[in-house]
C-alpha cells in the first residue's frame, strides 16, 4: 500500500521544495526547462512511499504520473501476452519513469514493484498540464527531449537488430514516420 502527500508538510518546508527542484533538474525530460517552470513543477510534485512488494504501476493499466525513485530499489517486470511476469531489470535512486504519461493517456508497458521500502517524487499529468497552461513554452522543450530520446532509442534498437542480422520485415513499422 502506498501513502501520498500532496505537498510537503510543514516540517519538510523549503527542504522538500528544494529537494524536488534538485530532482526535477536531473530528470532528462525536463532538460532545458527554465528555473521558473521547474519551481512550479517542484511545488506541484508530491511524495509517495511504497513497501516491499507494492506495485508503483501495473502493465496494461492506465498510467498518469511521472515518478522518480528517491530512495530504495524497484523491479521492472514484463509479462508476454497471457504469460507470467518476468523481472527484466531493477532500478534505484534517480531512475525516473512515466514521462510520456505527462503528455497523454498511456498504458504502462511494464509493472514496477517495490523491492523493500521505496520513496518517489510524483508529478501527475493533471498538474503538469496545468503548469503547461501557465507556461506554454515548456511543451515544445519537452517534446524536443522526447523526440530526441525516441530517435536515440530507435538507433540502439536498429543497431542491435543489425548485429543479430535482422531482416527488414522485422523492423518495419519501428520508425515513427
Amino acid at each position: 500500500m502506498n501513502s501520498s502527500t500532496e505537498h510537503q508538510d510543514a516540517s519538510d518546508g523549503a527542504c522538500g521544495f528544494t529537494t524536488h527542484l534538485d530532482i526535477l533538474r536531473e530528470m532528462p525530460i525536463f532538460t532545458g526547462m527554465s528555473l521558473d517552470v521547474l519551481k512550479v513543477l517542484a511545488y506541484l510534485s508530491s511524495n509517495e512511499t511504497y513497501r516491499d512488494g507494492d506495485r508503483l504501476c501495473v502493465q496494461g493499466e492506465m498510467f498518469d504520473n511521472c515518478r522518480s525513485i528517491t530512495m530504495g530499489r524497484v523491479e521492472i517486470l514484463r509479462a508476454p501476452e497471457g504469460g507470467t511476469p518476468v523481472v527484466v531489470g531493477t532500478a534505484g535512486g534517480g531512475w525516473a519513469f512515466g514521462g510520456l504519461a505527462l503528455l497523454t493517456h498511456v498504458k504502462s508497458l511494464y509493472t514496477i514493484r517495490a523491492k523493500g521500502d521505496v520513496e518517489c517524487l510524483v508529478l501527475s499529468r493533471e498538474k503538469f498540464q496545468k503548469a503547461a497552461e501557465r507556461f506554454p513554452q515548456m511543451l515544445p522543450r519537452v517534446l524536443h527531449v522526447v523526440v530526441e530520446h525516441m530517435f536515440s532509442w530507435e538507433a540502439k534498437v536498429l543497431s542491435s537488430l543489425e548485429r543479430n542480422t535482422a531482416t527488414p520485415e522485422e523492423v518495419h513499422g519501428l520508425t515513427l514516420f
